[in-house]
């Protein structure tokens, strides 16, 4: 398979600031779920992994906890605003961006979370704990049991199964769960202040009875699994964590029409000593894609690993783009013979929001998609750019003008002032700058009307590419501040800056 990893300046400005969850291959499509600084979702769809647009779920209110999806066939699992409290619920997709009413799940109460969810032929499985919200401080009445709902055959979902699973309050449980050919099977391990409190594997093919699960051991942790047409694959291991063991993850195995059980297939390769964690595990064309990281004493990067049969894994390089520049792999997605991986990494002075970093996989025979770029040199700058309060032209030689608010109003005072109304504002900076030897293009202010600032006649001007879609200004000492694309809704570019 080919990689290639799109710049950062190139990437869309919507995924600045945004945390990579889970992306799915629908019927129509990518679809990408993100958190934002603040904890919220965000929805985004592509047909090609490159151009995005946003998929606004139903009200606008809920917080997705799980995203899956089985041929083609999506469903958000997560918790909706009504009448004024959270309520577990689910929405399935409809195609071309919409989704279809809220399901509220049966029985559900303000303190549900949902966890996990998976689809598979014989139906969807949701997994949630009454114990939420997982927060230190709040004062809501939480439950002590994991909770699994099943949809039958695209049937209503049902009353939950309940199993008594004590958790923290400040700390999800761990959970997995898997829908093949054979039904449905769920994973967890819960732990409450005195330690371990429940930990199991039951199945069911159905939904309907449940019973301990044979072949997978409770005390293997189930971090991503995947249904394939004639076997079904899980991968087992730690979280990555401090204090986690250099032990590598185990792929288990199970065939779908019946018969044995799961059985341990191998591991996943990797350097000796390191530690290797799976987040996601994916079918492609010929084989499995499982994402995560690799850990050394010095550093952790992120990693994938690729299999034909799910028995045998193989580290995969990602070419000269690699992965190394993360630090994990997140999740990973195919559709029309196009794979799509999200990475992350801190940001680089240390402080959020961290990075999100998007590969390209082109499958055996399929020709790689060209990544559209705003170009080289003074191409890559050139255009309109603006922020809350003041905007940037720049043209292919290098011209620009800067516009920035004054606080005049032209009803009551003369120019320079701002109209409001327009908003055209009234203070103007023009000059040039030129392409250095870094990629940073250097210039002059060639005139100013306004005399209060420090933007005189011959002050030197820096012009910078930012990541996600955005350029930076500085006018001498003073850094000016990010202007991002015409109606490119980036917090970035929306609060008032210096």
């Amino acid at each position: 398979m080919n990689w290639q990893q799109i710049p950062l300046a190139d990437l869309p400005s919507v995924f600045f600031g945004l945390t990579a969850e889970t992306v799915v291959s629908s019927k129509d499509g990518f679809l990408f779920e993100g958190r934002t600084q603040g904890g919220g979702s965000e929805m985004y769809r592509s047909v090609d992994g490159i151009h995005w647009r946003v998929s606004r779920l139903p009200g606008g209110t809920m917080s997705v906890g799980s995203l899956t999806a089985y041929n083609g066939e999506v469903i958000a699992g997560g918790k909706v605003l009504r009448d004024g409290d959270d309520s577990p619920a689910v929405t399935r997709y409809r195609g071309r961006g919409r989704w279809g009413a809220v399901e509220y799940l049966p029985e559900g109460v303000s303190s549900d979370v949902v966890l996990a969810a998976a689809q598979g032929p014989r139906g969807t499985v949701v997994v949630g704990h009454n114990g939420g919200p997982f927060v230190q401080a709040t004062e809501r009445k939480r439950g002590r049991s994991l909770r699994v709902w099943v949809s039958a055959n695209k049937d209503p979902f049902g009353a939950p199964h309940n199993v008594a699973c004590p958790q923290w309050q400040d700390q999800e449980p761990e959970v997995g769960v898997i829908a093949d050919e054979r039904g449905f099977t769920v994973w967890a391990k819960c732990e409450d202040p005195w330690g371990p409190s429940a930990s199991f594997v039951i199945e069911s093919p159905d939904g309907t009875k449940w019973r301990t699960a044979t072949g997978l051991r409770a005390q293997l942790p189930l971090r991503a699994a995947a249904a394939g047409p004639s076997d079904s694959v899980v991968l087992t291991g730690p979280l990555a964590s401090a204090g986690a063991t250099a032990r590598s993850p185990e792929a288990w195995i199970r065939n779908v029409s019946g018969g044995s059980g799961w059985r341990k297939a191998g591991s996943l390769g990797g350097t000796e000593g390191d530690r290797r964690f799976i987040d996601h595990v994916v079918i492609v064309p010929g084989g499995y894609l499982a994402v995560g990281s690799a850990e050394t004493e010095a550093r952790s990067t992120g990693a994938m690993w690729s299999s034909g049969d799910g028995r045998r894994w193989n580290r995969v390089t990602g070419g000269k783009d690699g992965f190394g520049q993360s630090v994990r792999v997140d999740t990973v997605a195919e559709y029309d013979g196009t794979v799509l991986a999200f990475g992350t990494d801190p940001a680089p002075d240390g402080h959020p929001p961290s990075r999100t970093r998007v590969w390209l996989g082109s499958s055996p025979g399929v020709t790689p998609k060209p990544i559209p770029t705003r170009g080289a040199g003074l191409e890559g700058v050139a255009g309109s750019w603006g922020w809350a309060q003041g905007s940037l032209k720049i043209s292919r030689q290098g011209e620009f003008t800067y516009r920035f608010r004054i606080f005049r109003d032209c009803a009551t005072d003369g120019p320079p002032c701002d109209d409001v109304d327009t908003p055209t504002w009234g203070g103007v900076v023009t000059g040039r700058v030129a392409e250095g030897a870094t990629g940073v293009f250097r210039g002059r202010v060639m005139s100013s009307n306004a005399p209060d600032r420090p933007y005189r006649p011959g002050t030197s001007v820096v012009v910078r590419r930012d990541e996600y879609s955005a350029v930076s200004l500085s006018i001498g000492d003073s850094v000016v501040g990010v202007f991002c694309s015409p109606g490119a809704y980036d917090e970035r570019c929306l609060d008032i800056q210096g």
